[in-house]
């Protein structure tokens, strides 16, 4: 279901990706274990991250990495940034370029080897400059970051919070300061383990203050690209597209801020707009209004489905996220709407010839609901295996459950993970059926959600296990790479697939034996002849929809595998 924005992406979206994106198992009592004697040293001003690391260290993969100076540093940065026209630096890098960079030093303080500037101009054209962006990391990097030396930048942040409220200038609460400090620390394990800062019983209710999410990568000269747009993406019918450079939101420079703080400024009042600059081709400037839209009530569904007809006919779930609440899950809505459908082709003499499964954009969910998922068409087998770095490998096996034997194809892209990756990849794994789209996103862990000790409104997301595909391997930061690569673009002629990544996917000798019954040659000489592609996008365009390229492509092939199956 590749459509425009809909209430349910703004709704569950933050509720995917911060609580349930890379599965998670129940809250667990971790065993007690001493800890490192640097976790037990009292700090004052980032306090938040001490508990942080104490709960951590009991129930993350990695406790060793605890003190990691990437860590610390991040949380300085973002802190520092909270405030406003507001950045820190190396003092090496500030002396070299000081005169550019210009701006007010705040002095409540002393750092030996950083700086933090008020109100700095980085649009002067030294500052713009790729050679003098890439600089700054550089610098960064031959600072020894420690908690101390993060608690030295939060002690001059709380002074000078405390200050400007002397002065009535408008203020952040420092527990918002706090939040953001820890929030820059979790963010750098294993890039997953993440902060909420809202209770955990207010999670579900309606927001009136919402946040976009426009994916950026960011260059080692600190330019922030959009990239990974769907086709059918809200932010694409505005016109924004792949590779635009992020310039300014809501008139402020961005690019020598981190991307944690571009992300944040894309949050406000459901109904306004944010308005942005970008930059194409290198030297096109263009201006949108992104809207953050309303939170309505919807009858929209976690799952749905519908029968496709044509030369052969489907039986198509779209599953947006395995999620449950007190009525109902999504693995029961899938079930249902199955067997639902398969009753009413039967009712309408359709001949049903396989079942599509659509999981692109879905970010995964409960452990539990994925596992149904698997043995709802995997009939035997082991299905998953978890691994903490202090329990015994558990194991999840099938259990004779399969719901359908029909021909299945699964539908997976870049938006794809954790748990909705599993399932994609145990299916692929026992040949069960057709992995097509694009390489999904690589979060191949559980997590597990607790409060932070003495924070009313935080939570955090801890990694605490990696998932295992029935060969052993993980997908943590690789994905699952489809048996057919097939390409959402607009721009594409017939052809159904990325020539480019499918040569890619056929170069290894595993890759040949585990689709040599796809006769791709066969395929698309069929799909030539008979297809259906272009009638469909006709048909939207007719209708003033926006076409899903990748589905309509996808069904097209399965048509053409069952055409040519001896």
């Amino acid at each position: 279901m590749k459509t425009i924005f809909t209430f349910f992406q703004i709704v569950f979206s933050f509720l995917f990706l911060f609580i349930f994106s890379f599965c998670q198992s129940p809250k667990q009592s971790p065993n007690p274990e001493i800890l490192p004697a640097t976790v037990e040293k009292k700090y004052h001003y980032s306090k938040q991250i001490s508990e942080i690391k104490k709960q951590m260290a009991k129930t993350y993969l990695y406790p060793e990495e605890l003190n990691k100076p990437k860590a610390f540093q991040k949380a300085a940065i973002i802190a520092t940034e909270s405030f406003g026209h507001q950045i820190l630096l190396p003092k090496s890098f500030y002396t070299k370029f000081q005169d550019s960079i210009q701006g007010d030093i705040i002095h409540d303080g002393e750092l030996s080897d950083l700086i933090i500037i008020r109100n700095p101009n980085f649009e002067n054209t030294t500052m713009q400059s790729d050679s003098v962006a890439s600089q700054l990391e550089e610098e960064f990097t031959k600072i020894p970051f420690s908690q101390d030396l993060l608690e030295s930048v939060m002690e001059i942040l709380y002074l000078q919070n405390e200050a400007l409220s002397l002065t009535n200038t408008d203020t952040i609460k420092w527990e918002e300061i706090q939040f953001v400090a820890s929030e820059g620390y979790v963010s750098s394990f294993l890039g997953s383990s993440l902060m909420i800062y809202e209770k955990y019983e207010d999670l579900l209710r309606p927001k009136t203050v919402i946040s976009i999410e426009i994916p950026l990568k960011e260059t080692k000269s600190k330019r922030k690209i959009i990239t990974t747009l769907q086709e059918t993406s809200f932010l694409k019918k505005i016109g924004l597209q792949n590779e635009d450079e992020l310039i300014t939101i809501n008139g402020n420079p961005i690019r020598y801020l981190s991307t944690e703080t571009v992300n944040r400024m894309f949050k406000g009042k459901v109904g306004e707009n944010i308005d942005i600059s970008i930059l194409r081709n290198q030297n096109e400037k263009y201006g949108f209004k992104v809207p953050l839209k309303e939170n309505k009530p919807s009858d929209q569904k976690i799952a749905e489905g519908q029968i496709l007809t044509g030369k052969y006919n489907f039986i198509y779930i779209k599953v947006s996220g395995f999620i449950k609440n007190n009525q109902s899950s999504a693995t029961e809505m899938m079930k249902e709407n199955y067997f639902t459908l398969m009753e009413d082709a039967k009712n309408k003499n359709i001949v049903i010839h396989g079942f599509v499964l659509d999981l692109r954009n879905n970010p995964g969910g409960f452990l539990d609901q994925i596992i149904e998922c698997m043995r709802m068409l995997i009939p035997n087998g082991l299905l998953v295996t978890t691994q903490s770095s202090r329990t015994s490998p558990s194991m999840v096996y099938a259990n004779q459950s399969t719901i359908t034997e029909l021909p299945l194809v699964v539908l997976i892209n870049e938006n794809t993970g954790s748990g909705s990756e599993l399932i994609a990849g145990v299916i692929q794994h026992y040949h069960r059926g057709i992995i097509l789209g694009s390489k999904s996103t690589g979060q191949g862990l559980v997590h597990i959600l607790n409060k932070v000790s003495g924070e009313e409104n935080s939570l955090i997301k801890i990694a605490s296990s990696f998932l295992y595909l029935p060969n052993g391997k993980k997908f943590h930061e690789t994905g699952i790479t489809p048996n057919v690569w097939v390409s959402d673009l607009k721009e594409m002629d017939l052809n159904l697939f990325d020539a480019k990544n499918n040569e890619q996917i056929n170069s290894t000798s595993e890759s040949k034996e585990k689709y040599q019954k796809l006769d791709i040659t066969s395929i698309s000489q069929w799909i030539e002849q008979n297809g259906t592609f272009r009638q469909k996008i006709r048909s939207d365009n007719d209708k003033n929809l926006l076409p899903d390229y990748q589905l309509y492509r996808s069904l097209d092939f399965f048509s053409g595998y069952l055409a040519t199956q001896k």
